[in-house]
Parts: structure tokens; sequence; C-alpha cells
């Protein structure tokens, strides 16, 4: 049901426009169903004796777009491939194979995992597919990659020490990056640890109205056209902010 009424809104915000098709997204919708029913049918439990094989397939995939003549470079970044015409973004594929390898890390400690050394065994597995991501670079998708390992390491049994000590980590290390960025990019003449678009989207997420025509331009269409079109909207093909 979700599915189908996402087809009905998409149909009516890109009516009029050549850059968008319907068509495309329901062929996706059939693609993914396909996908779901071959899912359905696998043992998921098949996947706990395959570390090895999922990991290479991550890395692959993420590394992928570097491959002469089928990566991609567009607004600074190595994330898509293109195959016989088809243009791919083998991130989306390679979040649902560390899903899988994640998974099968931590099932073999049974719901415990309180050995430090065990805990940075994980991690280091974790490390790897957020390494190869971040070289494209990528950050959108290495903090969804980070967010699944902490995830299903939270589930998996991990120390709660453990997890409050490597968030603590990361806090520092973030909070160190952003506050040294400035000077090092100053200092290597280009962008260093923040993309000046990944600075300009923090800076309009608190503030708003920074910059209303540039980058906090999509920000506030959507606040105007949820003002606008209030709880139940305009009806179907009478929305002013679409495409």
């Amino acid at each position: 049901c979700l599915t189908a009424y996402g087809l009905v809104i998409v149909s009516s915000v890109t009516q009029g426009s050549s850059e968008y098709s319907p068509a495309h997204q329901a062929v996706g919708v059939a693609l993914g169903v396909i996908m779901m029913a071959i899912m359905w049918r696998l043992d998921y439990r098949a996947f706990e004796h395959w570390v090895m094989p999922l990991l290479v397939i991550d890395v692959v995939l993420l590394l992928s777009p570097h491959l002469p003549g089928i990566g991609v470079s567009a607004n600074g970044a190595t994330s898509w491939v293109r195959i016989a015409g088809v243009q791919l973004q083998p991130g989306e594929p390679a979040k649902i194979v560390t899903i899988l390898l994640m998974a099968a890390v931590v099932a073999r400690y049974r719901g415990r995992i309180n050995d430090p050394r065990d805990y940075l065994h994980v991690l280091f597995v974790l490390g790897i597919p957020f390494v190869c991501i971040m070289l494209q670079p990528d950050l959108g998708s290495g903090l969804v990659i980070l967010i699944i390992g902490a995830t299903i390491l939270f589930v998996g049994g991990a120390s709660w020490r453990h997890l409050l000590i490597t968030i603590a980590i990361l806090g520092a290390l973030v909070a160190a990056a952003l506050a040294l960025d400035p000077v090092l990019d100053a200092a290597a003449g280009h962008d260093v640890f923040i993309k000046t678009y990944q600075m300009n989207r923090l800076l309009v997420f608190l503030n708003p109205d920074l910059d209303p025509t540039g980058v906090g331009y999509n920000l506030r269409q959507a606040q105007i056209a949820i003002g606008s079109g209030g709880v139940f909207g305009k009806g179907l093909g009478n929305a002013t902010q679409s495409a």
C-alpha cells in the first residue's frame, strides 16, 4: 500500500517533467518485489558462515567506482558505475551486504560481546567497508554504515561500556575534525576532512535562512510545500513546489 501510494505521489509531483518518469519508478518497484521474493525463499542462517565471501563482495562493490572505464565522478565524488549504458550506485547494495556481513560476524558470539578483543575485532570488520566508502568519498553512506554497525552491535550483545567509549571517541574525533578543518584546508589548499557543500548543509540546518536561494533552497521549498499544503495537501496535480 505504501509503495502504491508512493507511485501515485511521484506521478503527481513529476507531471510535465521530462527528467523524471513514474514508469521508471514502477520498474524499480517490480525489481524490488522480485528481489523480496528471492530473499523470502532463502534461509538467512546460511549466511552465518559467509563472512569472508560477504567481506570480499562488500569491498568489491565499494571500490568498483574506482575501476577505470566504469567509474563515474560527479560533485567531487566517485560513487557511481556505468555498465552497458546503465548508471548504478554500488554503495546501495553494499549496505545490504554490510548488514549480512556484520550479522554473520556478531552471530559468532551468541549474544555476548564482552571481551574487548572480540569487540575490537567486530569494529575492525565494520571499519573495512566504512574506509572503502569514504575513499569515494560518500559521507552520507559512510554514516549509514556506521549506524548499521552500531545497531547490530547493540542487538548482538555488545557491552554498554564499550559502546559508550566508542561513541565518546567518535564524538571527540568529529569535534576535532570540525575545529581543525579550516586550518587544514588553508594549509593544504583544498578540502581535507569536511567538504564545502557538507559544511554548508550543516550551517543551513542550524540556520535555514542563511542562503534561501542557494544551499538552503531545497529546505525552504520543503517548508513552503508543507506550510501551503497543510495536513491534507492541495490535491493530486495541484502542488506548487513540485518538479
